[in-house]
């Protein structure tokens, strides 16, 4: 697959059974991070999978331990996480707390300290380039950039909530694994693309100063998202999603034992009848003919 621009986003991984070689590594990789445990550590294991290279960075930790506190400096980029297991309880001064479970999704605040307690949490993180968001900010509400300010730790709402949720997992689809060829990790369109509606996503769903300055609402990126890009942020997902289910279609052989069905589920399609359907309208065929040929 030709890369397009950017620099190939790549998978660094760092597995450990050790506490203190955790507490360095954390501490280096997330500047002013600092871990204290607090119980005995039986069958502990730390796991990091990080998205390196690209536009924006895609991580993933899993810590199994009875008990934890971290305490963070604020961190110079925004950042945001989402629970996927476990359970955890943050603070941070003036914006209260918050007592988070999986499927939860919170901001590491950018201007204060933030006190963390934990238990066998993997956190999936996303963090973004300031200048970036706050230009895709001014541009949807005329905020001046160096205005912008994410002033709660938790989202706006539960809708909102969901949907940022379904972005951090079609990350996680395409970048945590070891397919060297996913075309997310190498195509500067796809990564310059996501970085946009991430950066939409977020200045939607974590309550920030553009929403003082303009009210903004779903409805707004909507329609930044068509006059920038000529689509919606869900039609975007979707025809993503749609085209990798066809790369998969093409790629199975006969005989290895992959359904429509299968591969229409991997990607998020709930309804067999509706992927065949959206399929049909994109290829001109339907999904089993593609399978078979």
């Amino acid at each position: 697959m030709p890369d397009d621009g950017l620099q190939l986003i790549d998978v660094v991984e760092f597995e450990t059974s050790q506490p203190d070689v955790t507490y360095e590594y954390v501490h280096k990789a997330y500047v002013g991070y600092r871990i204290r445990y607090s119980v005995p550590l039986y069958d502990y294991r730390f796991r990091a999978r990080s998205c390196v290279g690209g536009p924006f960075r895609y991580d993933i930790t899993d810590h199994v331990i009875g008990a934890a506190e971290a305490r963070t400096e604020p961190f110079g980029e925004p950042t945001f996480g989402t629970m996927l297991r476990g359970h955890m309880r943050v603070a941070a001064g003036g914006l209260g707390e918050a007592a988070l479970r999986p499927g939860d999704s919170f901001w590491y605040p950018s201007h204060q300290r933030m006190l963390a307690k934990f238990e066998n949490c993997e956190i999936a993180t996303v963090q973004l380039p300031r200048e970036r968001t706050a230009a895709i900010a001014a541009a949807g509400s005329g905020i001046e950039p160096a205005d912008l300010r994410f002033d709660s730790l938790t989202p706006v709402s539960p809708g909102t909530a969901r949907y940022w949720q379904s972005l951090v997992a079609y990350l996680g689809r395409e970048l945590i694994k070891p397919d060297q060829q996913a075309p997310l990790r190498h195509s500067a369109l796809l990564q310059s693309t996501a970085l946009d509606m991430l950066a939409a996503a977020v200045l939607t769903v974590f309550p920030n100063t553009s929403m003082t300055a303009a009210q903004v609402t779903i409805r707004a990126i909507q329609l930044a998202f068509r006059r920038h890009l000529d689509t919606t942020p869900s039609a975007y997902l979707r025809r993503v999603r749609l085209d990798h289910a066809h790369q998969q279609l093409c790629a199975a052989s006969p005989g290895d034992g992959v359904t429509v069905t299968e591969i229409a589920t991997r990607w998020g399609f709930a309804s067999p009848s509706r992927f065949a359907a959206s399929y049909r309208d994109t290829y001109g065929v339907l999904p089993s003919h593609t399978l078979r040929s």
